[in-house]
């Protein structure tokens, strides 16, 4: 099976001046502490029925969920 993904873009949230331990997921030495996946809305009208000029898939995109 094929899976196409809607992500656009993803981010990781890294704390600089994390205190010690190593009970976590280290992103170049840093702790991720936070992720956030900005996609293609699932429906074209998401954003465009509330603000109509708006090109769909050019000027909106929501946050993403996904399990893994």
């Amino acid at each position: 099976m094929e899976i196409i993904s809607s992500a656009v873009h993803r981010f990781g949230l890294v704390d600089l001046q994390a205190a010690g331990g190593n009970n976590g997921q280290a992103v170049d030495g840093q702790l991720l502490v936070g992720v956030v996946v900005l996609g293609v809305p699932i429906s074209r009208r998401a954003l465009t029925k509330v603000f109509p000029s708006l090109e769909p898939s050019a000027h909106g995109l929501n946050v993403s969920t996904q399990s893994y």
